[in-house]
């Protein structure tokens, strides 16, 4: 069986759920996490420590290093192609808000 881990995806999901929360530290992300049922929200299996300051930090460096811009370019660009949204409405600005 392959031991479960936590990912770049699932950390930036965490901290998705962590913002529309209300929240608007990037601290103690780990302890808002316990207060959560994870298994439903994210993946069976997580655990809260997992989404520690330090390992959050790690994830987005990681995503820092990978360009997070063209990653986000790319996943607008296939949003934009798959729902048929009209190019009129389409705002894909990925360098106007730092990350």
């Amino acid at each position: 069986m392959d031991e479960l881990v936590l990912t770049a995806g699932g950390a930036v999901q965490l901290l998705v759920l962590d913002t529309l929360s209300g929240r608007n530290a990037l601290k103690n992300v780990d302890k808002w996490a316990a207060e959560q049922d994870l298994d439903p929200l994210l993946h069976p299996g997580l655990q809260a420590s997992w989404f520690n300051d330090d390992a959050l930090g790690r994830h987005l460096d990681r995503l820092n290093e990978a360009d997070i811009h063209q990653i986000d370019s790319a996943f607008q660009l296939h949003v934009y192609q798959h729902e048929r949204i009209p190019i009129s409405v389409f705002h894909g600005d990925t360098k106007s808000m730092p990350v």
